[in-house]
């Protein structure tokens, strides 16, 4: 494979993980706004934002949520969007 053909599959992939990552993330985003998680007072559950905690793609999006402030979660492990 020469060098050109490699950077466009290369790019492909990139933009496939980019737009999982992205959907991923508005997934998980929008299961808390329907369960009204805006406040640590309003904090919910995965069970109760209807998030599947067993599923690993679905933890991953939302520790990386964590990570980067969107979301922050309660002593007792319950998830809600930082504003």
């Amino acid at each position: 494979m020469d060098t050109i053909a490699l950077v466009v599959a290369l790019s492909g992939v990139f933009a496939l993980v980019f737009a999982l990552d992205a959907s991923g993330k508005r997934y998980c985003l929008n299961k808390l706004k329907k369960a009204g998680a805006f406040s640590p007072e309003k904090a919910v559950s995965l069970e109760q934002a209807k998030i599947d905690g067993s599923d690993a793609f679905d933890r991953n999006m939302l520790r990386r949520l964590v990570k980067s402030g969107k979301v922050k979660t309660t002593e007792d492990g319950r998830f809600y969007i930082q504003h």
